[in-house]
């Protein structure tokens, strides 16, 4: 006898309806497609195949890029001052060659995962110019914002030691960073400094755990009352969720610095 099917409950498919409503807001007009095999089984064929399947598609063709992963390889190498071949593509030394570097990339930075997220980045950029927004490197953006809040420290502290304020108490004198979560912000970054040590603390430290280190030592060396650094990736735009880095540097501690300055210039300036 056939069983009679079982009833969705109002409340789960409010759930279903709402985890679909999820997956439409995501929804873009692109495809990824990776396309791995060991050497020799035609991948770029494959792909080449994919490219013109979607560019001649039915109905509007699409906007194809190949990436390979041996492109980001060798630009790691190059980076990192390692010879790359020069022989053929096809040539079975040079995926050799290619191998071993992919495999000293993931060593080196301490990830296996260090390849994919570097083709995720490198669609990122790719995507950025075609749509017009322009997507900046941590590296750029964390050496500038470093010089921005060591350099606006100082400038406050010398007008406060001129006199430029008048004769006030120390003011409260905060900062705080807001760093996205993502995969080239947590990844590891390849120490290259050829003339210095890298202190221990920077060996093998994320985007995301150098600017702890600088709010930690913005506080430490007295420039700041407080600093702050949170995370949070681009999906939380609705939800608000973030993450923070260490206690010294939370949202909390900063609060509660702001708050006890506060309430000790309202003791201060009663009458």
């Amino acid at each position: 006898m056939a069983a009679a099917p079982a009833k969705i409950s109002s409340t789960a498919a409010k759930r279903a309806a709402e985890s679909k409503g999820v997956v439409l807001e995501q929804v873009a007009n692109e495809f990824v497609f990776a396309v791995v095999g060991h050497v020799g089984s035609g991948t770029s064929e494959i792909a080449t195949a994919l490219k013109g399947l979607l560019s001649g598609a039915t109905g509007g063709s699409f906007d194809f890029e190949i990436l390979k992963a041996r492109e980001v390889i060798r630009a790691w190498a190059a980076n990192a001052g390692l010879q790359t071949p020069t022989t053929e593509d096809n040539d079975p030394g040079t995926v050799q060659a290619l191998q071993d570097l992919g495999d000293s990339m993931r060593f080196d930075t301490r990830d296996y995962a260090t390849v994919a997220k570097e083709l995720i980045v490198k669609i990122r950029r790719i995507r950025a110019d075609k749509t017009g927004i322009k997507v900046r490197a941590f590296g750029n953006i964390f050496n500038n914002r470093t010089e921005e809040a060591i350099g606006t420290a100082h400038d406050l502290w010398t007008a406060y030691r001129e006199g430029a304020f008048g004769k006030q108490p120390r003011p409260f004198v905060g900062w705080m960073m807001l760093v996205e979560d993502a995969p080239a912000s947590g990844s590891v970054v390849r120490d290259k400094s050829p003339h210095f040590p890298v202190f221990p603390e920077f060996q093998g430290a994320s985007y995301l755990k150098r600017y702890d280190i600088l709010c930690q030592r913005l506080i430490q060396e007295q420039l700041y009352t407080t600093a702050s650094i949170i995370t949070s990736p681009r999906t939380a735009a609705d939800t608000g969720e973030y993450a923070e880095l260490s206690e010294m540097t939370s949202l909390k501690t900063f609060i509660t610095s702001l708050a006890g300055h506060v309430a000790a210039e309202a003791v201060r300036t009663a009458s």
